[in-house]
């Protein structure tokens, strides 16, 4: 299986103000079927803003993936499935439960030894109202400062 996570911490003040302060945990496990182009994948996020009406969101997700290209230099995967997240707020705000669902896909392009790009993205509409939806959406570009650690 594939097990992925990451974890992001902002935090900003202006004029002695403090204008961000939220966290985001992320984490993803792919079980590989016996055709390994398909995979059942469990996903779960938690998120901490300090200044939104809510204090956490948590998600919990499952669904399928498959995986249509995976060479040595080149990986693009999709993804679909369902879940739901909570809001958890505070005294002015109860808690609340939303069901969603969710799309997504990882890319990678290895072009050398030491560079890659990256892109994942998430897209979470509301069950009830499409219209109404988050995306979450991280590019990278990453450089391997020595390729003989990273085999």
């Amino acid at each position: 299986n594939v097990f992925v996570t990451d974890f992001l911490f902002q935090y900003a003040e202006q004029d002695h103000a403090v204008t961000t302060q939220q966290a985001l945990f992320n984490a993803r496990d792919e079980i590989v079927m016996p055709n390994p182009k398909y995979s059942v994948f469990f996903a779960d996020q938690i998120e901490y803003d300090d200044l939104r009406a809510y204090k956490f969101r948590v998600g919990v997700y499952s669904g399928v993936g498959c995986n249509w290209l995976n060479t040595d230099d080149l990986v693009f995967k999709t993804r679909a499935g369902a879940g739901v997240q909570w809001e958890v707020g505070n005294d002015q705000n109860p808690d609340r439960v939303v069901p969603e669902l969710v799309f997504g896909y990882d890319f990678r392009w290895r072009w050398n030894d030491r560079s890659s790009l990256i892109s994942t993205l998430d897209f979470f509409p509301r069950v009830d109202d499409f219209a109404q939806f988050r995306v979450r959406a991280r590019a990278a570009y990453e450089f391997v400062l020595d390729p003989k650690t990273c085999t």
